[in-house]
């Protein structure tokens, strides 16, 4: 999950990880400058893609 620091759903974000970890469900977390925009949006798809296929050779 992620979020910027001034974004809209920072707080709901935190209290879905909460219960996350409460259950011990296994995830991340990934604060960045900025809100619900676009910069951020396209920097979190890049991350998620990473760790989702971690064996995939960027061109």
């Amino acid at each position: 999950m992620a979020a910027g620091e001034t974004d809209i759903t920072l707080y709901n974000g935190m209290k879905d990880l909460a219960v996350f970890n409460n259950y011990g469900i296994r995830n991340f977390w990934v604060l960045s400058d900025g809100g619900h925009e676009w910069v951020n949006w396209r920097r979190y798809l890049y991350q998620t893609a990473q760790v989702m296929f971690p064996d995939c050779e960027s061109k």
